[in-house]
């Protein structure tokens, strides 16, 4: 038969649990039958064979960044078109071959595992494969799906997020001016000065890429290549700043720093803010001032 497939024990016939492309890859095409890890206390094994389709094949051979991946959730999840990945402590053979895998997410953090990365173990792909997944103490059954999706390397999706909409130098100005004028309500006093770091909060690196989300109150920004690299990982979506969940479609660039980045040299780690949005490098840095004008 040409026709993807899996085979042998205990496929799964249930409702069918929806994963959702992410900035890091987009869901082609699945493959073969679900597959049914089941409930278990200690050590399990659970194999299956699988055979791509020819069409499978060639969108692989063609296409570099074509991937294959299995995913898991578990049955009882509730939103089914939505499921976040999760797997239970798990070591993935392909042809008995262990593959190495980091699918372990953050233990009471549904959605915060990555799938698992079969693509180099593949060393034919259109011959019959045999996958043997060796899992632990499953306290449900966890569903597995294979897909083929394309994934898009990190300088794509730095320059992806470049070309959406910027948040203005100028609405920046005007966001440090209302918080200083609030400020100054609230302890009534004017605050002259306020310190920006030019430091990503992730690597403490010097920011290249200066991002937020447009759903965050803060001026301070990461660096979006340090960020989408630690998603990578391990998808939290969590602000480094603030703590707060971002949705990875709201991540723009702050022209504001960017600005003040392209301005100042290398050397520097941080500026004094203005209470009207113009800003100095910290005493001690030989350093340009704000140009008003931009």
């Amino acid at each position: 038969m040409d026709a993807s497939r899996a085979s042998d024990s205990d496929a799964y016939y249930g409702p069918m649990l929806l994963f959702k492309s992410t900035l890091f890859y987009l869901l082609r095409r699945l493959i073969g039958t679900a597959q049914v890890l089941r409930v278990s206390k200690g050590r399990n094994i659970k194999s299956f064979r699988m055979k791509l389709h020819s069409s499978d094949v060639r969108l692989l051979r063609e296409n570099p960044n074509a991937r294959v991946y299995i995913f898991a959730g578990t049955e009882s999840t509730v939103d089914h078109t939505n499921t976040p990945i999760q797997f239970p402590p798990i070591e993935i053979y392909v042809d008995d071959v262990l593959t190495k895998q980091f699918t372990k997410g953050i233990k009471g953090r549904p959605g915060s595992a990555r799938p698992a990365d079969l693509t180099p173990y593949f060393s034919l792909f259109d011959k019959l494969i045999l996958l043997r997944i060796v899992y632990l103490d499953a306290l449900e059954n966890y569903i597995l799906y294979t897909y083929i999706v394309e994934e898009f390397p990190l300088a794509t999706l730095v320059e992806q997020i470049a070309k959406k909409p910027h948040i203005s130098a100028a609405a920046t100005r005007a966001q440090i001016q209302k918080q200083n004028d609030l400020a100054g309500e609230d302890a009534d006093l004017v605050v002259d000065t306020s310190s920006l770091t030019l430091r990503c909060p992730l690597t403490y690196a010097r920011m290249k890429f200066p991002v937020r989300s447009v759903e965050c109150d803060h001026i301070q920004c990461f660096d979006s290549e340090s960020f989408l690299s630690m998603q990578q990982k391990i998808p939290l979506w969590q602000c480094p700043v603030c703590s707060k969940y971002i949705d990875q479609n709201l991540l723009a660039v702050s022209d504001y720093l960017a600005d003040i980045i392209a301005k100042t040299a290398n050397s520097v780690d941080s500026v004094n803010l203005n209470a009207d949005g113009s800003w100095k490098a910290v005493e001690g840095d030989a350093l340009l001032d704000s140009d008003d004008d931009d």
